[in-house]
């Protein structure tokens, strides 16, 4: 397997083809996975928009390529529709509790080991990774966020 810092370079020289199939692939892989969650009770809508939401906060800060890419998954989230300066005000409102989203995904990632799904821990963790990298990108607070999901394995 490639160091994760390769894997951060192959990401951020993503073409943007590239990048939506690589977003596109790693959704579908995980996407079985959420549903199973749905199935057992879990909601695979907030899920996945936890994921979004964790992405998004991992430096702090939204930018509009995040915004454009993440903005309807957010009004879905939050129930109407957010304007960009509405979105980073109730990002910043989530910041304290950002620190519980993170840990929020790190367990949700230790319940897929936990519930057989051996294989999908790093498809999620990619996903992640896909998601922070949407503005060609991986900040440095990002790459540490998806080091932690890593070394926590």
């Amino acid at each position: 397997m490639k160091d994760i810092d390769s894997i951060f370079r192959d990401v951020e020289n993503l073409s943007p083809d590239q990048y939506t199939h690589q977003l596109d692939v790693a959704g579908n892989r995980i996407l079985p996975v959420l549903q199973a969650f749905s199935q057992a009770g879990y909601n695979g809508s907030q899920i996945f928009a936890s994921l979004v939401i964790g992405a998004t906060v991992a430096d702090g800060e939204l930018d509009e390529a995040e915004y454009k890419v993440f903005g309807n998954i957010l009004d879905e989230f939050f129930g109407r529709h957010l304007t960009l300066a509405e979105s980073r005000r109730v990002l910043d409102s989530t910041r304290q509790s950002s620190e519980k989203l993170k840990q929020s995904i790190d367990s949700l990632i230790d319940s897929l080991l936990q519930h057989g799904f051996e294989d999908t821990w790093f498809d999620m963790i990619y996903f992640c990774l896909l998601l922070c990298a949407v503005d060609g990108r991986v900040s440095p607070k990002e790459r540490e966020w998806i080091k932690e999901l890593i070394r926590n394995r």
